[in-house]
């Protein structure tokens, strides 16, 4: 079931993503409005566009949330790979994502002002290598 969840996740959001998906919706939206005159802009009228798009948005809610979490995944796997070949193994570094948020806010500014985070808000100045000329 997760497989094909999966896959399908990614080609809902691969269709949902493209400038054709849109050009629908609209379509759909002006459709919508010039029959509203026909049916005398009723509740049925109405409740058929929020029903639509309440499910809509209720059904992609789920689809952009699978997509998010497995680019996440895959992310966080690609950086700690990276770490693994420079030969950084502090493991504070790795797990970042478990902060608070203004425990990172505090190392993102001490890296804007070019230090580098380790064990969590303990920060340490980055060396600079400069070429010297020869």
């Amino acid at each position: 079931m997760n497989r094909w969840f999966n896959r399908f996740a990614t080609k809902v959001s691969e269709v949902t993503g493209h400038s054709y998906a849109f050009s629908m919706a609209v379509f759909v939206i002006v459709v919508w409005i010039v029959t509203g005159p026909i049916m005398r802009f009723s509740d049925t009228w109405q409740l058929l566009i929020n029903t639509l798009t309440t499910l809509i948005t209720f059904l992609m809610v789920f689809v952009i949330q699978n997509g998010q979490n497995r680019s996440d995944y895959s992310s966080q796997i690609k950086l700690d790979l990276i770490l693994q070949m420079l030969g950084v193994n502090d493991e504070d570094v790795r797990r970042l994502e478990e902060l608070d948020d203004k425990q990172l806010e505090k190392i993102l500014e001490a890296v804007r002002e070019g230090k580098t985070a380790s064990a969590g808000t303990k920060l340490i100045e980055r060396k600079v290598r400069r070429k010297t000329k020869s």
